[in-house]
């Protein structure tokens, strides 16, 4: 998934989207192990998406705080 796809989503829906990659790279490491994944690399793409998701995520998170302390002042 590309950037600004991953921007347009809700905190909600970054969650869900966080939860399943990280159980496919789970299963994808598992089929590495036992031998019947072929292409290694779909490994990479899918830590480069996680990783994706995460700093987007930690971005809104940071945006809403310095929101909330701006409103205090």
């Amino acid at each position: 998934m590309k950037f600004v796809d991953l921007k347009r989503q809700s905190r909600n829906e970054l969650e869900k989207l966080l939860v399943e990659k990280r159980g496919e790279l789970r299963e994808h490491r598992f089929k590495v192990g036992e031998g019947q994944l072929k292409n290694v690399s779909s490994i990479k793409k899918i830590r480069q998406v996680i990783a994706r998701i995460l700093t987007i995520f930690n971005t809104k998170i940071t945006e809403d705080t310095k929101e909330s302390t701006e409103e205090v002042n």
